[in-house]
């Protein structure tokens, strides 16, 4: 819905293929490609939506589409993929694609993938900055955590006070 902005239609993923998308356009979805059980809140959001029939879509990994359109830096990404957060972090982060990121921020709920998040961005040498919490609308608890990487800030923004 942005004018600027490139919307590739696609959903991620840790291997190229198609996954179910469910769920009407202008409200919540889900195409889990996590395999991992939805937390209840979120069940119940795609049991009120049967009426919308899935809609199968290509998907793949993140760091790969982005390097294809020669994205090799990011100064500041805000990640929210609907439960696919880790595998778009092993994705992005993957030395193959050579995207170097600042600041990530990723959504996190209570599915069990903070912890493998968090210790995958510590190992890549990213910062732990703090988490924000948000509650939007009374059935819908938003936390994301916010990783630094310093050298990409110095390299970049050397005279950031930041830095």
């Amino acid at each position: 819905v942005r004018d600027a902005s490139l919307n590739l239609r696609l959903a991620v993923c840790k291997h190229f293929g198609w996954v179910n998308f469910t769920g009407p356009a202008e409200s919540y979805s889900r195409a889990n490609t996590s395999r991992m059980p939805l937390p209840k809140w979120a069940e119940e959001n795609v049991q009120r939506q049967t009426k919308y029939p899935p809609v199968l879509i290509r998907c793949g990994p993140l760091g790969h589409y982005l390097y294809r359109l020669g994205i090799n830096r990011i100064d500041y990404m805000s990640l929210d993929v609907e439960g696919s957060e880790l595998v778009a972090v092993e994705s992005l982060l993957h030395p193959k694609y050579g995207i170097a990121i600042g600041i990530l921020m990723v959504e996190v709920r209570g599915d069990g993938q903070r912890k493998p998040i968090a210790e995958r961005m510590l190992k890549a040498g990213f910062l732990f900055v703090g988490q924000i919490y948000g509650k939007p609308s009374p059935a819908n608890e938003v936390v994301s955590d916010v990783y630094a990487n310093a050298t990409h800030i110095r390299t970049h923004f050397p005279a950031s006070r930041a830095a």
